[in-house]
């Protein structure tokens, strides 16, 4: 059973509103714990439902819009979310169509009488129209000719509006699941007590996208941060934007047709958009891809 108390410190993470110790004491339990990964995305779900439904207090849903949809992996996240839920929303509404009724049904119901007394009560009008038209009647009255029935081709009429409206409504495909993203932090040179100094990452097998912690030496207040992911022989596998907070700096690295083996991560910045990228922290890692 989720600890209530944990569960509220990782929301507090989320949000971006723990201090740097409490932050990096988490951090670094992702190394040794599995099960807070999948805590993380328990109370991460839980909070992107909490946003979607309105149920969020308004100082979490200011944070959340200012800090959390800050993050366009995160933004895209919510926005699948909200689409899934529409998706939902839409079948369960074209199932359960509604059943139209009838002009006599509606009339039944407006005067709150049962239906089978209105019944009994059109068949005694019918019954005295018709005693008076028999009573009233000239006793001279002809008895009608009877003419030859014109056969007509049948004429099947269009579907009303209404008819229209109630047909089935195909059912739309679902959208496309998003496989959940995958967290894990660098720290910068020699990691104290690995071997070489080459930090392992086991990558899971279906993961798409990495959460890529970079943790620094000291806060850097850059206004532009860049990762880029290079083989040990130079060559650059893939470099984009990030963004920093305090002493870590996030990024979103894309694991499709990364290969395992060893890597540098190199982080730079700019004190100014557009300025002079200067080397900041650069990282050892070795990913192993997880066959199962």
């Amino acid at each position: 059973m989720p600890n209530p108390k944990q569960s509220e410190e990782l929301s507090q993470y989320l949000l971006g509103r723990l201090a740097e110790p409490d932050r990096e004491r988490i951090e670094e339990r992702f190394f040794s714990d599995t099960a807070l990964f999948d805590e993380l995305t328990a109370a991460e779900d839980e909070l992107v439902d909490g946003y979607l439904l309105g149920r969020l207090t308004p100082s979490d849903h200011r944070q959340f819009e200012q800090y959390y949809l800050a993050s366009p992996e995160r933004a895209g996240k919510v926005e699948a979310a909200r689409q899934l839920r529409a998706w939902i929303d839409s079948q369960q509404r074209n199932n359960s169509p509604p059943v139209a009724e009838s002009w006599w049904q509606r009339l039944a119901h407006s005067l709150a009488v049962p239906q089978w007394s209105m019944g009994a009560a059109a068949a005694a009008l019918l019954v005295a129209a018709g005693a008076w038209y028999l009573a009233t009647r000239p006793a001279t009255e002809t008895r009608p000719r009877q003419t030859a029935a014109v056969e007509r081709p049948a004429v099947t009429p269009p579907p009303t509006p209404q008819q229209e409206r109630q047909q089935p409504t195909p059912p739309s495909p679902p959208p496309k699941r998003i496989m959940p993203a995958f967290a894990f932090t660098l720290l910068p040179g020699t990691l104290r007590g690995a071997s070489g100094g080459v930090q392992t990452v086991r990558l899971p097998k279906d993961a798409t996208t990495a959460r890529m912690a970079l943790r620094l030496e000291q806060p850097a207040e850059l206004a532009v941060f860049r990762v880029a992911l290079e083989t040990v022989e130079g060559r650059t596998v893939w470099q984009g934007e990030a963004q920093g907070s305090g002493m870590i700096v996030n990024a979103s690295l894309p694991l499709d047709g990364l290969a395992g083996g060893d890597y540098l991560v190199r982080l730079t910045g700019a004190a100014t958009r557009g300025g002079t990228m200067e080397s900041v922290a650069d990282y050892s890692v070795r990913f192993m891809r997880d066959l199962r």
